[in-house]
């Protein structure tokens, strides 16, 4: 059982803010990081509230408090390596690793969830 970053519904995210997460906020010091994270989390908390967010996973954030949207964008500003996948390459993924009845459902639209059985 897996869950991955989807990259369907997140091209502006991938093509802009990935690489700034990459090259200058996977390297600050953490203090800074949390303290600038909340622009994005500013912008996004009035975005959902404003806004009609088609995307499903928008759409769950208008029901968060502030805090938790800026832990969680504080908490996808640091890591040094993250990977987007397209369904195609989640089941290229799990069939390499030898498993079958793979089954990937796609989560709220901008991840995947995907399991398959080990083959004996």
């Amino acid at each position: 059982l897996i869950w991955v970053y989807g990259c369907d519904n997140l091209n502006w995210y991938i093509k802009i803010l990935n690489p700034l997460r990459k090259y200058l906020f996977s390297r600050l010091p953490l203090p800074i990081v949390y303290f600038l994270a909340y622009i994005p989390s500013s912008i996004l908390y009035f975005y959902t509230r404003l806004l009609n967010p088609k995307i499903g996973y928008l759409k769950n954030l208008k029901s968060y408090k502030f805090n938790h949207i800026h832990h969680i964008l504080f908490d996808q500003m640091i890591p040094i390596i993250a990977n987007y996948w397209t369904g195609n390459e989640v089941m290229n993924l799990l069939e390499d690793c030898g498993l079958s009845n793979i089954k990937i459902i796609n989560v709220n639209d901008v991840s995947w969830c995907a399991v398959g059985t080990k083959k004996n």
